[in-house]
C-alpha cells in the first residue's frame, strides 16, 4: 500500500472535532504514506496546499437535503487520476453514497472510514438519510472504525459487520504536561464550534448553571454563527463572568486548558462522538465533567477520579462543579500513563491493521 486518499467534507482551516481527527489521523499517515485529502472548504478564497506532508485537493461545493458536500463528479475525476490503494472517508457524508457507487462499478478500492457520530434523528430528513447509510454504504465498507463502544454496539445490532472501536487520538502538541495543581478552583473552561451543527455540544445548559454559581469565572473558546447570540444571550440574563475568546490559536489554547481547574463539555447527546477536547483538558491537568449521553462519557465512568456525569439539568451541572472545587488535582505521572494509549501513532496504527 502506498497511495491513500482521504475522502471528508470540510478539513482545515474548517476546524470542528471531526476534521481535528482527520487532519492528525492524515499526518500521521503521510509520514509513510503518499496521502492527498479531498474535500470542500467553507472558506473563499482557499487554495490547494501541503501540510506537512499531505496534499490538500478542494473540490467544487454540491448541496442536497440541506447538506453542502463535494461534488460526486469532482471526486470521481481526482480519484481516479490518484489511482490510491485504500480510499478513507470522514463519516457520515452525504458523498459516502457516491463512493460506493464509483467504488463498486469502477474504481474497486479498499474502502475504511471513521463512522464519527449518527446524524440528528430528531429530523425527519436526517432519520431517512441514517437508514439508507446503514443499508447502502456501510455494507461495502471493509473496515468501519468508531471511536466509542456505544456506537460500536449500536452498529453491531444492526447487522453492520467489520466495525473497530478504535478512540480518538490526541496531538502531542495539546498534551503540554504540566500545571496540575491549579490556583483558581473556580476557572471553568468550555472549548467547541458555536454554529447550528454543534448546538448540541449544549452551552446554553451551562451558561444557565453559571446563574447558579457564585464567584466562578467561565472562558468560552470557539469561534461560530451563534458566538454573537451567546453573548447576547447572558447580557438578556443578567449571566455573569462569562468570557467569549472566539477562535484562538492553539498556544492561547493551551495557556486557557492550564488556568482552568475544571473543563465542561455540556453535551448530553449521542450526538456527541468522543470529544477530543475531554482528553486534551486531562492532558493539561483540569478536572472534568460531560453528559451522561454523551461519546466520551465512558472516560468518566471508567475513570471516577477523572470528574464527573451530569444529567443534562442546568442544576446538577452547577451541583458537580461545585463538588470539583473541593477534589483532588490529578496526578500528573498517572494522566500521562493513561493518555499514551491515544498518541495519534498508536492510533493510526491500529486502524491500519483493520484492514489486514
Amino acid at each position: 500500500m502506498n497511495k491513500i486518499v482521504i475522502v471528508t467534507t470540510t478539513f482545515y482551516p474548517d476546524l470542528g472535532g471531526g476534521e481535528l481527527y482527520m487532519l492528525n489521523l492524515a499526518k500521521e499517515l503521510a509520514k509513510t504514506y503518499d496521502v492527498t485529502v479531498l474535500c470542500i472548504s467553507l472558506h473563499k478564497g482557499v487554495k490547494d496546499c501541503i501540510i506537512e506532508g499531505v496534499k490538500i485537493n478542494y473540490l467544487p461545493k454540491w448541496f442536497f437535503l440541506g447538506k453542502i458536500f463535494p461534488s460526486i463528479i469532482a471526486l470521481f475525476c481526482k480519484i481516479k487520476k490518484i489511482n490510491p490503494d485504500v480510499i478513507y472517508s470522514s463519516s457520515p457524508g452525504i458523498e459516502d453514497f457516491g463512493l460506493v457507487v464509483m467504488n463498486n462499478l469502477f474504481l474497486r478500492k479498499k474502502l475504511i472510514m471513521t463512522y464519527h457520530a449518527m446524524h440528528d434523528q430528531t429530523k425527519w430528513r436526517l432519520r431517512w438519510m441514517t437508514a439508507m447509510y446503514l443499508i447502502c454504504v456501510l455494507p461495502f465498507y471493509d473496515s468501519i472504525i468508531v471511536t466509542t463502544k456505544k456506537y460500536y454496539d449500536i452498529l453491531k445490532k444492526r447487522g453492520i459487520k467489520n466495525i473497530h472501536n478504535i478512540p480518538c487520538g490526541v496531538a502531542s502538541d495539546r498534551l503540554k504536561l504540566g500545571n496540575f495543581n491549579k490556583e483558581n478552583k473556580k476557572e471553568l473552561l468550555f472549548v467547541g464550534v458555536l454554529d447550528e451543527n454543534h448546538r448540541y455540544k449544549n452551552l446554553k445548559t451551562l451558561l444557565d448553571a453559571m446563574v447558579l454559581l457564585e464567584g466562578y469565572h467561565l472562558t468560552v473558546v470557539g469561534g461560530g454563527a451563534l458566538k454573537d447570540k451567546y453573548q447576547q444571550y447572558c447580557l438578556d440574563n443578567n449571566i455573569n463572568g462569562v468570557d467569549f475568546l472566539g477562535a484562538i490559536t492553539d498556544e492561547e489554547l493551551i495557556l486557557c486548558y492550564k488556568k482552568a481547574n475544571t473543563f465542561i463539555l455540556p453535551s448530553n447527546s449521542s450526538l456527541e462522538g468522543f470529544g477530543i477536547v475531554l482528553l486534551e483538558a486531562l492532558g493539561n491537568g483540569c478536572k472534568i465533567i460531560t453528559g451522561e449521553l454523551a461519546g466520551g462519557s465512558f472516560l468518566v465512568r471508567e475513570n471516577p477520579q477523572f470528574g464527573f456525569l451530569y444529567d443534562g439539568t442546568e442544576k446538577d451541572l452547577a451541583d458537580k462543579i461545585r463538588k470539583l472545587e473541593d477534589s483532588h488535582s490529578l496526578a500528573q505521572e498517572n494522566i500521562s500513563q493513561y493518555l499514551a494509549q491515544y498518541h495519534w501513532s498508536n492510533i493510526t496504527k491500529k486502524i491500519l491493521d483493520t484492514l489486514n
